[in-house]
Order: C-alpha cells, then structure tokens, then sequence
C-alpha cells in the first residue's frame, strides 16, 4: 500500500514537471537594448622587471619581466606549475626506482627461498641417508653382539661339558683305583 502512494506520487511529480517544462518552453524572453559604453583601454606599460621569492628561507629568488598584476599572476602560476612538475617528476622517478628496488628484492627473495627449499630437501636427503646407515649399523652392531653372546655362551658350554667330562674321567679314574685298591684289599685279604 505504501509503495502504490509512493508511485501515485511520483507519477503526479513527473507529470506536473513536465508540464512546467512545456509551459516554459512556449514562453519567449524579450530582448531589451541596453547601451554598453565603450571602454578605452589604457596602453599596456613597458615590462618591468619583478623579483618573485620561490623560497623565503632559502633565498631562491627568480626575476620575471611583467607588464600587468595580471601578467604577474600568470607567470607566478607558470613558475609554480613548472616546479610543481619537476617535483612531481622526481616524486615519480623515486617511485619507479623504490619499485624496481622493491622487485630485484623480491626476486632476490624468491631466489634465497629456493636456495633454502633446495638446501632443506639436500639436508632431509643426507639426514635420512644418515639415519638409514646408523639403523643398518645398530642392526648390525646387535647381530654382531648376539652372535658374540651366542658364541660365549657355545664356549662357556664347551668348558662346562668339558669340566663335566674331566671330573667325570677324575671321578672314574678314582672309582677305578678305589677298585683296584678294594680288589687288591680283598685279594690281599683272600691271601693273607
């Protein structure tokens, strides 16, 4: 509902605007003659020369020859436009140099990051080429302990079942006497 009263009253706005348009248009000014009086200009003085200060601290002073305020004007614009540009122009040159300077370091930037990622996936390389030789080392240094261990134990078997066998053959060598002795005691016994 509000829009169809906004619409309704833009639609009355157009139209009464267009009205007042055509309206306007029909009427036609009237042209009244009005007597300008004629102005005798004055002749230009010669040029004169003005000293124009560009920068009071430092003493940069410019000498122009003017004949008017207005010529003046002009060439104070003119100075400033041209110092203006020449500004800008150094303005500008230090731009382009801070954008070339900001590249060649982006590049270098760029370049050093390469260099690093290069540097990094060599050192990962050598570190896990490392790390492969150590384990292939540690397994190998452990077959070696355990087959030294195994070897020690074969020995320490070895002397074991050879001291078994020597008080074995002591033990029987002693039986063996003890024998001859009784066999002797009891011959000796069965003589005498």
């Amino acid at each position: 509902m509000d829009s169809e009263i906004l619409l309704l009253i833009l639609l009355v706005l157009i139209l009464l605007i267009v009205v007042i348009y055509y309206l306007q248009k029909n009427r036609t000014p009237d042209i009244i003659p009005v007597d300008v009086p004629m102005v005798v200009s004055k002749p230009l003085p010669p040029p004169r020369p003005v000293a124009i200060k560009l920068d009071p601290d430092m003493g940069l002073v410019e000498t122009v020859k003017v004949r008017t305020a207005e010529d003046l004007e002009k060439k104070i614009d003119e100075i400033v436009e041209k110092k203006v540009s020449v500004k800008n122009e150094v303005v500008n040159e230090m731009n382009k140099y801070e954008a070339r300077t900001i590249n060649t370091q982006k590049e270098k930037v760029k370049e050093l990051q390469k260099e690093v990622d290069t540097v990094s996936k060599e050192k990962k390389r050598k570190i896990i080429e490392v790390k492969n030789v150590m384990s292939d080392r540690i397994a190998e240094k452990k077959r070696e302990l355990e087959k030294r261990r195994r070897m020690r134990q074969a020995e320490a078997e070895q002397k074991r079942l050879i001291e078994k066998e020597r008080a074995r053959l002591a033990n029987e060598k002693r039986a063996n006497e003890l024998k001859k002795q009784r066999e002797a005691a009891i011959s000796g016994d069965g003589k005498g």
